[in-house]
């Protein structure tokens, strides 16, 4: 069995007769009979019966046919995507996002791109445990939102913006009345972060660690607003990008403290494969990332 039976029987259906069925499908009447009955030999089961020239599929060819319909749409879709994929306006862009708070950031530029794009197939997937790498060398993903870098020889780091990572605190909270602050300073509190192994997590990485110290409680919330809400709440302490509090509800409550030693900068980078870099849409995309305002700015 292959398409060209399938093809058949949905002519069938359509034309019921074989004279019709045939010139649709550009075949004599005679190829197109020996074709099905080649198949129904192979099987051993009849996939239509005559009437006159008209004819009626069997339970048999129904069953054919119900594949069809659902094969033949498919084969239709994909190949009208390869032929935009060779000219070079179609494709898949399916984008992890590491840098949760930055998704907020992502999305008009997204937005505008699949305005732009509107043959590209677009996913956003967001996973707290979501090893990027192998996603990407691997065809799982297509491009990364990441505050870290990917070493690897067959990735392209796109750079995007810097952004500073500040201590936010509740306004009624011991350090709220100062404007920097130090590592000792977290070891009594609960420290909020979200659900990504302590090797990613700055605050780990960059202040605790390298001080040998820990906070009292080290609780993870997968929400921002929640997250800044126990904040503001004082529920805990966070280490975030300034500019999540730009438009939050909470801002009035929560004061923000740069570290007292050096400011915390991050850097954002869209990753992709390097092979997928000059596609016209890739390039796009970075154009629409590239007029997307900064968060800081």
């Amino acid at each position: 069995m292959d398409i060209a039976h399938l093809r058949i029987i949905h002519a069938l259906h359509q034309y019921q007769t074989l004279g019709a069925a045939a010139e649709a499908l550009c075949l004599t009447q005679s190829a197109l009979s020996h074709r099905m009955k080649a198949l129904e030999h192979e099987i051993g089961i009849a996939f239509w019966n005559k009437q006159g020239q008209r004819l009626s599929l069997t339970p048999a060819g129904q069953e054919l046919l119900r594949l069809a319909l659902r094969v033949l749409p498919e084969i239709a879709i994909t190949r009208s995507r390869l032929k935009l994929m060779a000219d070079g306006r179609g494709g898949r862009l399916h984008v992890a996002v590491e840098c949760l708070p930055c998704a907020q950031w992502l999305n008009p530029a997204l937005t505008r791109f699949m305005q732009e794009w509107s043959a590209i197939d677009v996913d956003v997937v967001s996973q707290y445990r979501f090893s990027a790498l192998p996603a990407l060398l691997s065809y799982q993903i297509d491009a990364c939102l990441t505050p870290d870098q990917m070493p690897h020889g067959d990735l392209h780091h796109e750079p995007l913006f810097s952004y500073r990572l500040c201590l936010a605190v509740s306004k009624q909270h011991r350090l709220a009345t100062r404007q920097t602050f130090t590592a000792s300073d977290l070891t009594d509190e609960t420290l909020l972060t979200y659900p990504v192994e302590r090797s990613r997590l700055d605050v780990f990485t960059q202040l605790l660690q390298p001080a040998g110290l820990e906070p009292r409680h080290h609780k993870t919330v997968g929400d921002t607003e929640l997250m800044l809400g126990m904040v503001a709440s004082g529920r805990g302490i966070a280490l975030l990008p300034a500019w999540l509090l730009e438009r939050n509800a909470c801002r009035d409550r929560i004061a923000l403290l740069t570290h007292a030693v050096q400011p915390l900068e991050k850097h954002l980078w869209l990753v992709v494969r390097a092979e997928d870099r000059q596609q016209a849409w890739m390039q796009g995309l970075f154009t629409c990332l590239r007029q997307q305002k900064p968060p800081d700015s």
